[in-house]
């Protein structure tokens, strides 16, 4: 994504996940996994709260039909479902105790050794 400024991404990014993963026609899967990836690794605010959700929808398109991803898409998308299984931020929000916390105070560090 050039600008992921110029987009309202807290308000697109809720609607474009709950069509993921795409069922059908998969030929969006590479633009829209790697915008994914790109706003993952730049640790971008709007998709912080989305972080438990993305490792799901990770997990699952990593399932086969294999036909779902590219081999390199694929490499990439399991590292980082890795970096996000390793992530604080993950954890979490999978936590009900943890709920009150305002999410400025969560990252995601893991990921920004993925950026290359």
């Amino acid at each position: 994504m050039a600008h992921p400024n110029a987009v309202p991404l807290e308000e697109v990014l809720p609607a474009l996940l709950q069509q993921l993963p795409l069922k059908t026609d998969y030929a969006e899967n590479d633009p829209v996994y790697r915008c994914l990836i790109q706003l993952l690794r730049a640790n971008h605010a709007a998709v912080v709260p989305h972080a438990a959700a993305l490792r799901q929808i990770f997990a699952q398109v990593l399932s086969p039909p294999k036909e779902q991803l590219t081999d390199e898409l694929r490499a990439e998308l399991e590292q980082v479902a890795q970096a996000l299984g390793a992530s604080d931020v993950v954890r979490q929000q999978q936590s009900p105790c943890i709920t009150s916390f305002p999410s400025q105070h969560f990252t995601m560090p893991q990921l920004s050794v993925l950026a290359g």
